[in-house]
């Protein structure tokens, strides 16, 4: 996240008033914490006030100040992995997501996938966890991590059901509304006509200042390896994407039993 301009330090004594009833942990109160909402909201107080207040609602609903707790069913490690891979030079944490192998359709029939929004909202909650005290060379506060998202072998099978679709929607909106601004930048590689399709339905929910940092390939590891060692340090990223990261490997090139007929759109 960039610094924090003279203006922004006006708006956020204005805020800090606005909200001084609501019952925020100290790690809610840092400046970095609350000009996220602020720059969700192009800076407007109060609608950023509202937009804080929807989130504490939420982490209460979802009781979220326990999920670290929470073990999810032990299928979500296999059917639906994901892996912190090591931190970019700015020590911002990068997540690695390889989407395109989850089997869905699995979680779905042991009846898990109702366990998706709780599962991912563990998932912010652990890097959220690691970002905390963590400094830029600068010195600023480490507020956003850097996700790459793999859509190798998505198929449409996975999408196939209602249900599905309904619960993935919910986590984009879930996404919008209570984690802005905590994302540097997405890396969307491999992505094909099944995640075209996809995109589609989720990118109206999106704000414009998402869509603004996402980065999206097809399958064209030329391409997307040049940008991501430009971004990355090589030591983290997995060799299928140009790195050194051997132990990120498995999860990079992690087998799917399900067949996709998928092609690539993007380039």
């Amino acid at each position: 996240m960039a610094g924090i301009g003279e203006k922004e330090h006006v708006l956020l004594e204005e805020f800090r008033n606005r909200i001084s009833n609501f019952p925020l942990k100290d790690s809610q109160q840092t400046d970095h914490f609350l000009l996220r909402w602020l720059r969700a909201r192009d800076h407007d107080v109060e609608k950023a006030k509202a937009m804080l207040s929807n989130y504490l609602d939420y982490r209460k609903r979802m009781d979220v100040d326990n999920l670290l707790s929470w073990e999810p069913s032990k299928e979500w490690k296999t059917l639906a992995p994901s892996k912190l891979i090591g931190f970019d030079y700015e020590n911002s944490p990068v997540l690695l997501v390889p989407f395109g192998k989850w089997k869905i359709q699995k979680l779905v029939e042991a009846g898990l996938i109702n366990e998706y929004l709780k599962y991912v909202e563990r998932l912010y909650e652990e890097v959220e966890v690691i970002m905390a005290g963590r400094k830029t060379p600068a010195g600023l506060p480490v507020s956003q991590f850097v996700y790459i998202f793999d859509a190798d072998k998505l198929s449409m099978m996975a999408f196939s059901n209602i249900r599905v679709i309904d619960t993935f929607m919910q986590g984009s909106k879930n996404f919008e509304a209570y984690h802005p601004e905590t994302v540097k930048r997405f890396y969307i590689l491999n992505a094909g006509r099944v995640f075209s399709a996809v995109y589609a339905l989720v990118k109206p929910i999106l704000d414009q200042k998402t869509v603004e940092k996402l980065r999206i390939y097809g399958n064209t590891p030329e391409k997307y390896i040049a940008d991501l060692l430009k971004d990355l340090p090589a030591s983290i990223l997995p060799p299928l994407y140009g790195g050194t990261n051997v132990e990120a490997e498995d999860l990079a090139k992690i087998d799917m039993d399900d067949e996709t007929d998928d092609e690539p759109l993007f380039l």
